[in-house]
């Protein structure tokens, strides 16, 4: 009985502590992702081309492998292009990317 017990206790433990790591690893994520989207605002507040924040992102990234070159291409646009972007602040913006990142909020289906 007792082994019984120990051995559910044990799997227990270890999923709470994958658990953990895996809320670590997205918490890392989106860490990055804010740092890419309050650099490139910076840097379009600065007058800065997205080319050039490309550079700097792929050059001064923490962790340059994290994010792949496409998803740096398609936010450092939408920050320059998307006009809903383009008057937010770098601090603001980085927040709300972590906040969206950690919470996705529900994802619906089209109508059919």
């Amino acid at each position: 009985m007792f082994r019984y017990l120990f051995a559910i206790a044990f799997a227990l433990s270890v999923s709470a502590h994958a658990d953990e790591i895996s809320i670590a690893r997205k918490q890392q994520e989106c860490s990055q992702k804010a740092w890419l989207a309050n650099t490139a605002a910076m840097m379009r507040d600065s007058g800065l081309s997205p080319q050039d924040a490309l550079k700097f992102a792929k050059s001064n990234h923490p962790n340059p492998l994290a994010l792949s070159d496409t998803y740096m291409k398609q936010a450092i646009n939408s920050i320059y292009f998307d006009e809903r972007l383009q008057g937010v602040p770098a601090d603001i913006l980085s927040q709300q990317v972590v906040q969206m990142c950690l919470n996705p909020g529900p994802s619906f289906q089209p109508l059919r």
